[in-house]
């Protein structure tokens, strides 16, 4: 860096040749901010060299300098792309950049830019391209070709000793295989990789510790969360010194989840606040939405009542987002649909995401839908469509050995567990996870409702309306109103929803 300030200061003509010199130095090093810092107050224009103006683009758009990535662009011409390199980079470029926002588009530069290099090519080019084109795929979804890609951008990095790239590919692909359900090879190479790191010393040592969130992310679905929270909490110091904005979100998410079945509060609530605290100014809207994400999940567990505002936030995004809703949010509204809180996505929004993950082929999310969805078809009286659910959930559990699912949220479904496998739901019920109730009671205990309202909340298990329940009864619509008002009172809940499955945990019906 001592050499670029000088070259900055006495003769920044001849910063070209440093850059086209060092160009590996450049991009192998987390430090590249603050070369950028110098570099950003050269003068360019249209007759700088292309390759110099690529360079200073590229460390632009890595620093998060939108600006001056958009001033750079000006300057960027087609026609000077005279080899396949330049031509490779300024692909790469545009795939990931704001330059070009059609998503097919940027699928079709991301193919270009490995498909104008030479096959065979071995250069700092094609793995850049290589990992851009890993990037883009995982982004359409297409996990097992972005693993496969990411892999070959770690090896062509490795061999150029660009140990800091070479690390973020190796996370990557591992992190898309842990999408496919590859648990095992993924731990297994996670800890090759760290037991080869523990021969480097400082910073180099550090790049690898990011390895530490896909082997964490593996240990939460095995359902080791104490192991989970010990390497996410490794991954998350190494994430935030080295500035790897894009696996923020998901690494803070994961150990909410860690701390979330370890019943950590304290913990939770914590990193609820270092989020927002951190992160804001990073991501802005994204943070916010990460935050009512962690609020919603964890208000059961802090004892407090989901902010509405935290709720509308979620429904808005989920308006907004549609078909590109994420994990994350999606899991929160599946969550709030079952506690009755929120109608936003519903039984076949649902059934349309579980199609999306077969399709994809996202293995450790299917288990989580599976249960959410056997929970609403449970709750409104569709009792096959719940076995049909919780079987499969199982079967995936134990074929890839995911069985946190089961051990996360209270939910009443778990209770078709017992004639499913018993086994399995014995360890539900020793843990307490079937809704609203930990072990049952020795002693009898005295109904809270009356006959009457028994048989109301009955008919409204089964999926009755006010008009269709005053009918059955032979009352009047009015008096169907002021016994449920009553049922809500005793029950302790806000609606429908909760009343019914309240009233199944307490006895009250069938």
């Amino acid at each position: 860096m001592a050499d670029l300030e000088g070259i900055m200061t006495t003769n920044p003509d001849a910063l070209r040749h440093y850059l086209e010199d060092n160009i590996i130095a450049l991009f192998a090093s987390p430090a590249m901010a603050q070369y950028y810092q110098l570099i950003r107050a050269a003068p360019v224009d249209d007759d700088t060299p292309v390759l110099t103006k690529l360079i200073i683009a590229w460390l632009a758009f890595l620093c998060g300098d939108n600006a001056g990535l958009s001033a750079l662009a000006r300057h960027i011409h087609t026609h000077e792309l005279t080899n396949p390199h330049e031509q490779s980079f300024y692909y790469a470029l545009l795939t990931l950049s704001d330059m070009e926002v059609d998503p097919e588009e940027r699928r079709r530069f991301a193919a270009l830019s490995v498909e104008v290099l030479p096959v065979g090519d071995t250069s700092l080019f094609m793995a850049n391209a290589k990992l851009t084109y890993a990037q883009v795929s995982a982004g359409f979804e297409q996990y097992r070709t972005a693993a496969g890609l990411f892999a070959d951008a770690y090896r062509l990095f490795y061999n150029m000793d660009m140990l800091f790239p070479s690390a973020v590919a190796l996370a990557n692909e591992l992190i898309n295989r842990y999408r496919i359900g590859q648990l095992m090879e993924v731990m297994d190479k996670c800890e090759c990789a760290l037991a080869m790191s523990s021969s480097f010393h400082g910073d180099t040592q550090e790049y690898w510790n990011i390895l530490h969130l896909p082997l964490g992310m593996c240990h939460f679905e095995l359902n080791k969360a104490g192991l989970a929270v010990r390497n996410l909490r490794l991954a998350q110091k190494a994430i935030t010194k080295m500035g790897l904005l894009h696996m923020h979100g998901l690494i803070e998410y994961y150990l909410f989840k860690a701390y979330y079945v370890l019943n950590e509060q304290s913990k939770m609530a914590e990193l609820v606040d270092s989020t927002e605290q951190k992160l804001g100014v990073m991501q802005g809207s994204a943070t916010e939405i990460l935050v009512s994400i962690l609020r919603v999940l964890s208000a059961d567990a802090l004892e407090r009542s989901v902010r509405q505002a935290d709720v509308e936030r979620l429904e808005v995004a989920y308006l907004r987002q549609k078909q590109h809703a994420n994990q994350m949010l999606m899991e929160a509204l599946a969550y709030l649909k079952v506690k009755g809180m929120s109608d936003a996505v519903g039984t076949d929004d649902l059934a349309d995401y579980l199609h999306k993950l077969r399709y994809t082929g996202y293995i450790p999310l299917m288990p989580l839908f599976l249960l959410f969805l056997g929970e609403i078809n449970y709750l409104e009286n569709r009792r096959n469509d719940a076995v049909s659910c919780i079987k499969e959930a199982t079967a995936i559990s134990k074929e890839y050995g995911i069985t946190v699912h089961l051990h996360t949220y209270p939910l009443s479904c778990l209770s078709l567990l017992a004639d499913i496998d018993a086994a399995l739901y014995t360890s539900v019920v020793a843990k307490g996870l079937i809704h609203g109730s930990l072990r049952a009671s020795a002693e009898p205990r005295a109904s809270l409702l009356s006959p009457k309202e028994k048989e109301i909340l009955a008919l409204m298990a089964m999926g009755k309306n006010n008009s269709d329940i005053s009918k059955a009864l032979y009352i009047s619509v009015g008096t169907v109103k002021w016994h449920i008002n009553h049922i809500f009172a005793k029950l302790e809940v806000r609606n429908r929803v909760e009343a019914v499955s309240k009233g199944r945990v307490l006895g009250e019906i069938s």
